[in-house]
Formats: C-alpha cells, structure tokens, sequence
C-alpha cells in the first residue's frame, strides 16, 4: 500500500506466485521475470494503464482483478486458468486479447468488465467451463465449441451463434434476422427433432432430443442437401439465393412415426426482408414399443501391422436407443454381444463400455444385463503376430442376441474381412467388400472409411471432407455409420458430393501426440441396380486441415467381375472354411486357417465316398464321376455340410 511507488521495476528472479496487490499509485510495471511457475495475481492497482507484452511462458494461472488497463496485450501460452474482473476501463472490442489454445482443464472467469466482444475459443479439450457476468455492452456470442459449463447472462445475450451440442441452450434460439442485438448468423433455416409424447409440436419436460434424424431440404421440389441432427436434436441449413424451400425428416428405415407438423412437412420462404427461419421443429414418435432392433451399428479396424498393436471399434445394442437416443422398448433388455475373429492375430486387451464375460482364443464375449445401461462402443486392442504377411485376412463377426421379438434380426450379425498392412499413407480410403465384386452374388451395400492424420507441427483447428459420389452408387442411401471425433455430415445433391465437417476439432499433430493426431469417418451407401459386367465404381475423397490445400486420399476401385473359380465359404464357430470351385470339374479344395479335425465327402444316397484328417490348410478331394455331393466339415464337435456339384 504504498501509494508514492509509481513504477515498478525489477522483481525475484525466480517465484512460484507472484502477487502484486494495492499499490494505490503503480501506474507501470516494467519487467516480468520469465519464471513465474504457477500463478501471477494483479489485484487493487487502480491507476496501471498497460500490462506487459510478454508474460512468462511457465506461467498456467493469471488473475486481474480492479485494475485501470485499457487493453490486455496477450495471455500466457501455456495458461489454462484466466480471471479479468472489475477491470472497467478495457477498450470495448480490443480489450481482451486472443486466447492461448487451451490444453488441459480450462477456467475462464469474466466479470464486471464493459467489454462487446471476446475472441473465438480455441481448445484440445472439452474441460471448458466460461463464466460471463455482468458484461451490460456484451450482446453477441462468438462461435461456440464443445464444453462441458458455459453460464452468461441472458438478460443480455438473446440468441445462440451455433448450436454445439454439450452446451445448454437456456432457451435461447438461434440467431436470426430481426436478433434484437444484429449478431452474426450463421445457418438460415434452423429447427430440431424430439420425441414427443405431449400434442402441440412444443417440447416438453422428459421429451427427449433426437440424435441422427436425417432431415432433407428441397428447393422447388428439387432434393439439395440432407444434414442430421446433432446431439442436441439441432438441425440447420444455410440456403443460396432467395427461393421456397420445404424440408422434412427421413424416416425410411427408422422405428418412429412423425407427429409434427400435420403432413410432416416445413414450408420456408426465404426473402430479402425475411431471409431466417428458425423454430422448424419436428416431433417424432416410436411405431412400436413392444419390440426392438438389436444390432451393430459400425464396425472398424485400425490399420493391422505384423507385430503391432491395433483396436477393433464397434458399436452394438438397441440401435433407437444406441444411436437416435430414443428408447422406444420399454422394459428391460438383457442379451450378449460377442466378437470373434479368425487370422494372424491375438486378443490383448479391452477398453469397453463393458467388461467381457469370457474371452477365447478366437472370441469375447459380453453379458448385458440390460441394453439401455450400454452406451458408447466397444474397444478391443488386438496384436497382430510376427508371422503375419501382407495381405493375409483377417475376419472378424459380430453377433447380438437375442432375437426373438427383434425387428430387423438381418443386423444382428455382422461379418467384415480385413487385410496385413506394411507402410501406408496415414490419410486413406478404404472400402468393404474388398476387391472386385461378382456379378452372380453382388452385395448390396458398400461401407466406406476415410482415415485422416495430423502430420504438422501445430494442432488442426477445423477439418473437412469431401466425398464425390460416383453415379453406379446410390447417393440418397447414404448413413453415416460413425466418426472418430464429433462431426456434421451433410449431402449437396446438386454437386452429388457428401461432406463431413469437424469444427474447432483441434486435433493433435503427429509430432507432439502421434496417437491422437488420428481420426476417420465411415458412412454405408447402396448400389443401383442395372450394374454392368466390367463396371467399375470409383472412389476417393479429400481432406482439408484449415486452410492448407487439401490432401486427396487414394482411389478405391470396385470392378463387377464374374468370377472364374466359384466359391462356397463354410463356418464353425468363428472359423472359416473356403470351398472351391464349385460348380467343379473333379478337384475339390478345402482351405482354412484353421485345421478341421475330419473332413468327409458323402453321395446323395449319403454313403460316406471318402474321410480325410487333414495335416495341411489346403486339402483337396478328387471326384471319380459326376453328380451332386457333400462336403462335411467337422471341427470341435460341430460340423457344417456343403452341397458340391462335379459337372
């Protein structure tokens, strides 16, 4: 309290916490020594009027508190806790400066200031909790990212810029054309997806938001875009031009009805002097409480490398429940869900939402006690053997159960075949089924995945993909089946392209965190029907890290073949066996990665025509005349037949 001392000039060279309190008449500080390791406090210095440039870099919490600064030059860069209170001299827009890009878990504290604008927050984390108070010149949100506690006074703040979906929206809308405070907007047509229970198209207290509800936007009946709600139930479209739009939700394949609006249908005229529309909410409801729809909703390998480790991800349960966030079987559900494999590679662990029951050599099991409780997808890391070869398969196949009052029982199993990596490019497409596709057995989907890295020096703050949709593939089938971090999928029919946007992701760089400098997207689209021999659908997407030019993944090529050696594949449990050819001319072989016990050709008057105990992987059988056998496969027990025919 030593209200002569005007400026202060040196202080200790090394200090854990600084702090400099009523100095009535401090109008300067000078000099910061670089080694303030934990927290620097400025606190009752009514006449300072500037503050360093240059903060110390070790410092991680900095308090000003009633100080006479007009502008805050910079914040420590590695700092993750900020309180500016009772400051009221800061210059309205420039007075706070940009902040550091948050690392940790992140305070930021606000208060009594005449401040109009803060920068964009920047972060690597969700730990994000911002408290603004008593701001009366604050009128306008920046664009908002993930955190988990944002308070603010909403005596001030009318609208939301965007909606994330871990902040709660107070009642607030989003911010349209006649905002009593002219802030920025964002997306023009705007609404959101619940389950209501109550009549009236308002959502109630207990009607839950909708999560992946595709809604889809027409312009004079023409199909243009397609986006899904977020978490929150949130949709938003930003339209070109002035035109009539009307847009509804995709239920094809869903287990809900729509409730609201009468005719499931939002009609938006977009003018000059009304260009936003928002509140277009829609309401949904379940078609059937009785029953339920088990299954896998994704399914994904990470790259497989003789002697590394990699995990399997996927996602099984009640799928409303699972995905759309809208338990629609009322009572209590119990089951399994188990993976098993075949190929060059060993279980290891598991990071799943559920601790497995059993594990095997070739499967895990988990017993649910009840789906409901099961949310978040199952993680199992695996290690590939030194032995593994390019190229060698690997199989994996997913089972839920039960079955019995399941409404789509087709998705309770789900078999996906990967292949023994050596070096890649970290930003790739893949696609299933691998290979080309037979023209006599032709699937009906193909599932698509982009993988994408990180390979600078600084986190990537926004990232992009786009997807041009070759004209053999059904483009209005698209689902988006999963993403590594938080994503907004959307299709521009008028370009026939899919994009993922992943906002203020900040992934991490290769150099300074390689294992979450990773992530990807997966999506599963149909075929059109009318496919020609020697087709071929061609696919390859590009990623945009910020403003660097983008990065064009590889072509994936699927040729529509007919295949010379006709196969039949056979399984015992979690082990394939592949029989070929067949039809056949005579030789037979029987090739598995694992050796059956007996394998045992029988006549159709079922006289047993030859037993083999096999020693090798590969066995063939050599047929003496035409006709019709079969082929029995018998291992641990268990036996699989196979109808062979020798033209």
């Amino acid at each position: 309290k030593n209200p002569k001392l005007v400026t202060l000039k040196k202080l200790p060279l090394v200090s854990e916490i600084c702090f400099i309190s009523n100095m009535m008449g401090l109008t300067k500080i000078t000099s910061l020594q670089k080694r303030i390791k934990i927290e620097l406090k400025l606190e009752n210095i009514p006449l300072l009027d500037s503050v360093l440039v240059n903060y110390p870099d070790t410092t991680n919490s900095i308090s000003l508190i009633n100080l006479g600064v007009k502008k805050i030059s910079n914040f420590p860069t590695i700092c993750n806790d900020i309180t500016v209170r009772n400051c009221k001299a800061l210059l309205s827009n420039t007075g706070i400066p940009e902040f550091p890009i948050f690392k940790n878990n992140v305070q930021i504290y606000l208060e009594d200031l005449n401040i109009s604008a803060i920068p964009t927050l920047v972060a690597q984390t969700k730990n994000i909790r911002i408290d603004m108070m008593n701001h009366p010149n604050f009128k306008c949100l920046p664009v908002l990212m993930e955190m988990y506690n944002f308070n603010f006074d909403t005596n001030v703040i009318k609208c939301f810029p965007n909606f994330v979906s871990t902040t709660p929206s107070k009642g607030l809308p989003l911010c349209n054309g006649s905002n009593p405070n002219g802030c920025v907007i964002f997306d023009n047509i705007s609404g959101k997806v619940f389950n209501e229970k109550n009549s009236g198209c308002n959502q109630d207290a207990g009607e839950l938001d909708a999560y992946k509800i595709p809604v889809l936007l027409f312009k004079k009946n023409v199909l243009t875009h397609k986006v899904w709600t977020n978490q929150s139930g949130m949709y938003s479209f930003k339209t070109i031009g002035y035109d009539t739009f009307t847009h509804k939700i995709d239920t094809v394949g869903l287990p809900f009805n729509i409730t609201c609006p009468v005719g499931g249908l939002h009609t938006s005229i977009i003018t000059a002097i009304d260009s936003v529309k928002s509140g277009k909410d829609f309401g949904i409801t379940c078609k059937n409480t009785n029953a339920y729809d088990l299954g896998t909703d994704y399914f994904l390998s990470s790259f497989i490398f003789p002697g590394n480790l990699f995990h399997v991800y996927f996602n099984s349960g009640d799928l409303s429940n699972l995905i759309n966030h809208i338990k629609c079987y009322t009572s209590s559900l119990a089951g399994s869900v188990s993976l098993e494999w075949v190929g060059p590679i060993k279980y290891d662990t598991t990071y799943s939402p559920a601790t497995p029951d059993s594990t095997f050599p070739n499967r895990v099991t988990y017993k649910i006690v009840n789906f409901e409780n099961v949310i978040g997808e199952f993680d199992i890391r695996f290690k590939t053997d030194t032995s593994a070869k390019l190229n060698d398969t690997v199989y994996f196949t997913v089972r839920v159960s039960p079955a019995t009052l399941d409404i789509n029982p087709s998705n309770n199993v789900l078999t996906r075949k990967s292949i023994v990596n050596n070096s890649f490019d970290p930003n790739k497409k893949s696609v299933y089924p691998l290979g080309n596709l037979n023209i006599d057995n032709m699937p009906k989907e193909m599932v698509y995945t982009v993988y994408f890295q990180n390979t600078g020096n600084a986190p990537a703050q926004n990232i992009y993909i786009t997807d041009l949709i070759d004209s053999k593939l059904d483009i209005n089938s698209i689902r988006i089946l999963g993403s590594s971090h938080q994503g907004a999928p959307s299709i521009n029919y008028e370009q026939n392209m899919m994009r993922m946007d992943f906002k203020n992701i900040m992934l991490p760089d290769s150099v300074n965190n390689e294992p979450a400098s990773h992530g990807w997207m997966q999506y599963v689209i149909k075929l059109k029907s009318g496919l020609q021999l020697n087709d071929e659908i061609k696919n390859t997407a590009s990623i945009f890290f910020d403003f660097n030019t983008p990065i064009q993944t590889n072509t994936v090529i699927s040729k529509i073949t007919k295949s010379t050696i006709p196969s039949s594949i056979v399984s015992i449990g979690n082990i394939f066996y592949n029989i070929y050819p067949n039809p056949s001319t005579g030789s037979i072989n029987i090739e598995g990665d694992n050796l059956p016990q007996y394998i045992i050709v029988s006549d159709v008057s079922s006289r047993e025509v030859e037993v083999i105990k096999p020693t090798e992987k590969n066995t063939s059988v050599h047929l003496s005349s035409k006709g019709v056998y079969f082929i029995s496969i018998i291992k641990d027990g268990e036996k699989q037949i196979q109808r062979i025919i020798f033209e």
